[in-house]
């Protein structure tokens, strides 16, 4: 019998349900927040709650990306163009890379090995493996090892190292949506935000909290964001 061979994408989630004593004074945030920092063992680690642990799994195939499939942003008629004009000389992935970064590129700083004191942060945080150097993102350090998905090694949690991003300033501009009833009737509000992040997504995710928790604003959706670098977006002001 013939074969051949496929890709897979296996999604697993985990959940569980401990329960932590915390100061009876706190508020249900800062109750959070306290675990959040302290992130203690019983809660954060499923083998001090086989009780309640439970996951979901589920896999699909996974296929190469069609390299000259349209990005939302770039297209490839625009590429074709800078191409035809002699404006570059890349290809279509590789300019697109080039427009995405526009002068502003993030580095990276290698730090110190993963610690007891590391966080991951609401947003993940990057860590590099020790034996390929190849990066994944984790979101906790409730574990004690992790295998590499690129060289496929196991490696102690104190062996990878921390990859800390250099900040950029973004500006972010969009709309959001304020509903003033039960029926739907609401109005589209425009808003400016400046942000600092590690990068657009980042960039985003910080915008739309922003809105969406600040309490003046009452806003009910975001929709129709554009980010910019801050830099170049200030160039273009003094231009202009």
């Amino acid at each position: 019998m013939k074969t051949r061979k496929i890709k897979l994408k296996v999604t697993r989630h985990e959940w569980w349900f401990p329960e932590y004593e915390v100061p009876a004074h706190m508020t249900d945030d800062e109750a959070l927040e306290h675990v959040q920092t302290e992130r203690p063992e019983e809660v954060y680690d499923e083998y001090h709650n086989q009780d309640t642990y439970d996951q979901d799994c589920w896999s699909e195939l996974k296929t190469d990306p069609d390299p000259w499939a349209d990005n939302p942003k770039h297209c490839v008629a625009d590429w074709q163009h800078e191409v035809a004009s002699g404006d570059t000389r890349l290809g279509y992935r590789d300019w697109i890379k080039n427009q995405s970064n526009d002068g502003d590129i993030t580095e990276e700083r290698v730090m110190a090995n993963v610690s007891k004191t590391t966080r991951a942060g609401k947003h993940g945080k990057k860590i590099r493996c020790p034996t390929c150097e190849a990066d994944t993102t984790v979101y906790h350090f409730a574990w004690s090892a992790l295998v590499c998905s690129t060289c496929k090694a196991a490696h102690e949690k104190h062996s990878w190292k921390e990859v800390s991003m250099e900040k950029s300033d973004y500006y972010v501009t969009g709309e959001y949506r304020t509903y003033h009833n039960q029926h739907g009737i609401g109005t589209l509000n425009d808003f400016q935000l400046e942000v600092r992040a590690d990068d657009i997504e980042s960039a985003r995710e910080i915008a739309v909290d922003k809105i969406m928790s600040d309490g003046r604003r009452h806003a009910d959706s975001v929709r129709d964001i554009e980010i910019y670098p801050l830099s170049s977006m200030r160039n273009w002001l003094s231009k202009s």
